[in-house]
């Protein structure tokens, strides 16, 4: 029974059923811990309640600033040559020089209480969790995570970054209605941005991470359409 409800409660494959199923169970394990209270099994149940739908902190968590946290483990793992330059790279930006390089490295951070994950979690199935907008010496950027570390000091997230299209998603010079057309220029559409993904790996401190965000794509044709939506998925918790 409690892998049956820990299925459904949890992962992705039944995203549908598990909104329904996580509604309607929430209220009925509180009736059911009372009803059981006549058996003298009511903190069992009462403690799978709380299992189940409460919102308190994960065991496994560190704390890197307010508000944000590394999940799992943090330990030295292997990183790929690419991943290393960098880091380097991102050390130097900070003004340390570095010649060898040891990193602390996980795969999920939790960012104003939004999981992101890694591209290098392998139990991740969703490209929604991993997207996030970010602050590039006062520029908006955005990229897809590739994983977290802790190394000479710093907090970074080394990410692939996105070029943002100069095409607008809706050119609203086309729009003859004006309420559309004003609806279409003012600082909502920017919620929605046409992206370029890249292979350019940029390694960013934590503290630069701004939202999670939901990346978007769209086949039209022979082309598809990258989009970054500037909101986070709230669809697919963790």
């Amino acid at each position: 029974m409690n892998g049956q409800l820990r299925r459904m409660l949890h992962g992705t494959h039944f995203v549908a059923s598990q909104i329904t199923f996580t509604t309607t169970i929430t209220p009925v394990v509180h009736r059911l811990g009372r009803a059981m209270a006549i058996r003298r099994k009511q903190d069992n149940v009462l403690k799978l309640a709380q299992r189940l739908i409460s919102h308190s902190r994960r065991g496994k968590t560190t704390k890197l600033a307010p508000g944000t946290y590394a999940i799992g483990k943090v330990d030295p793992r292997p990183i790929t040559p690419r991943v290393e330059d960098a880091i380097k790279d991102g050390l130097q930006n900070l003004g340390k020089e570095v010649d060898t390089l040891e990193a602390q490295v996980f795969h999920r951070l939790e960012l104003q209480g939004f999981t992101l994950y890694s591209s290098e979690y392998g139990k991740e199935k969703s490209s929604n969790n991993r997207t996030v907008e970010y602050r590039d010496d006062q520029r908006i950027c955005f990229g897809e995570v590739v994983l977290f570390c802790c190394t000479h000091g710093e907090n970074l997230a080394v990410v692939r970054s996105f070029i943002e299209a100069d095409s607008p998603l809706v050119n609203a010079h086309d729009v003859t209605d004006h309420e559309v057309r004003d609806a279409l220029t003012n600082d909502l559409n920017r919620y929605v941005v046409e992206v370029i993904p890249t292979e350019r790996l940029q390694a960013i401190p934590i503290s630069s991470l701004y939202r999670k965000c939901v990346f978007v794509s769209v086949v039209k044709g022979d082309e598809t359409l990258n989009y970054v939506c500037r909101f986070p998925n709230m669809v697919e918790p963790e």
